[in-house]
């Protein structure tokens, strides 16, 4: 019995070592997820993706470098002229999250309701 043990955890070993390269091949395809908040005249974007990370985030066709867990503080008032603004995020496996559309309350014609 005491010659198995060692002999079984080397198997163990092999195993998930081997599910752990397998999985690490799987392509990624699933599309970052983005969380928005507003707090004033701040908008808080926070993109995640449990694969490959976030290359970027777009509001609009503005880019914003990205990282692992990327969360960007955007002033609302530097899109002033922009009554909605489009936002989305993309990994580096080039998967794109769904386009959030958020309505800018800074706008002039905004301020006036």
């Amino acid at each position: 019995m005491k010659k198995l043990k060692p002999l079984l955890l080397l198997i163990l070993c092999v195993v998930l070592l081997c599910q752990s390269a397998l999985a690490s091949e799987l392509p990624d395809t699933s599309p970052p997820e983005l969380q928005l908040a507003i707090d004033g005249s701040t908008l808080t974007v926070t993109a995640n993706d449990q694969h490959s990370n976030i290359s970027a985030i777009y509001i609009g066709s503005e880019y914003f470098a990205g990282n692992a867990g990327t969360t960007l503080e955007i002033p609302l008032e530097a899109y002033a002229r922009e009554e909605y603004l489009y936002i989305s995020a993309e990994d580096y496996a080039g998967n794109v999250s769904k386009t959030a559309v958020v309505q800018n309350r800074t706008t002039p014609a905004r301020r006036a309701l």
